[in-house]
């Protein structure tokens, strides 16, 4: 694979994560096959002003290449001259935009995937940071801006009776449907709002599916998005607080444990530590 100039020894490639593709994880990376290394987004505004933590986190190891640094932000200009400066800091060979990442604190700024409302407006970030940056650039976006992300299931909640599930909201306010389905005529069990009083410590927590499985051991099933869990009879099980995340995996994960065992992959608990 080759991008621009950079030849890629591999098609294995590290994508960024805040808080994860640390400089020993991506060694660790590194080590097992990835033939491309990114580091974890780095503030366009932080290397304008400066700032060491942010610079701190673009340094690579000797023989990390080739490797790229990502870098944030939502003007032209700033995102132009981090670009030159992330590059010399780290020698880095690529030059990674972020336009991508949908954490709350990032969109609310107009970066990251909060660019996708705007393209023309990412066409010029583009246009100035492949301009003024020594070396090849690339781009991790999203096909667009959705204010809504909408999963669905099957679920036994009466534990005979298959019902549809329909969950829409991941990153803040998150709703939960159940239906049942006779004689071709969808009626509503309940709903699960996140944002009704007293459930505020569920928004927020869900990820990119729907898992459903009997979880309590009622023999009734219950619907697990993401840190949140609600129970068969619409009212909520329990939330971890560790937020939105991505992949999911729920079974016998640990024999020794009875019940079954959630796994899943959070992209800010770094924060709770």
């Amino acid at each position: 694979m080759r991008i621009g100039t950079v030849d890629i020894p591999s098609q294995l490639v590290l994508a960024p994560m805040a808080g994860v593709t640390d400089l020993a994880f991506r060694l660790i990376c590194r080590e097992l096959g990835a033939g491309l290394t990114v580091t974890e987004m780095v503030s366009a505004k932080a290397l304008c002003y400066q700032d060491k933590k942010s610079r701190g986190l673009l340094k690579l190891s000797d023989g990390e290449h080739p490797a790229s640094a990502q870098i944030f932000g939502s003007d032209p200009g700033c995102m132009a001259e981090a670009a030159c400066i992330a590059a010399e800091l780290s020698g880095a060979d690529l030059i990674d935009i972020n336009m991508g990442c949908p954490v709350g604190k990032i969109v609310s700024n107009g970066d990251g995937s909060a660019l996708m409302r705007d393209p023309e407006k990412a066409a010029r970030i583009a246009e100035a940071v492949v301009k003024a940056s020594p070396v090849p650039v690339t781009v991790k976006m999203r096909r667009g801006w959705r204010s809504d992300r909408f999963t669905a299931g099957v679920a036994f909640l009466d534990g005979k009776t298959p019902s549809p599930v329909m969950v829409r909201g991941w990153y803040g306010r998150t709703v939960v449907c159940a239906w049942t389905f006779t004689n071709s005529t969808l009626k509503s069990i309940w709903t699960f709002d996140s944002a009704a009083p007293g459930l505020e410590g569920y928004s927020g927590m869900g990820n990119h599916s729907v898992t459903i499985a009997d979880f309590d051991g009622d023999s009734y099933d219950e619907i697990c998005v993401g840190a949140m869990t609600v129970d068969h009879d619409g009212k909520g099980l329990f939330t971890t607080g560790l937020r939105h995340g991505d992949a999911l995996h729920a079974g016998r994960l640990i024999l020794s444990r009875p019940g079954m065992q959630v796994f899943g992959v959070h992209e800010n608990c770094w924060q709770l530590l």
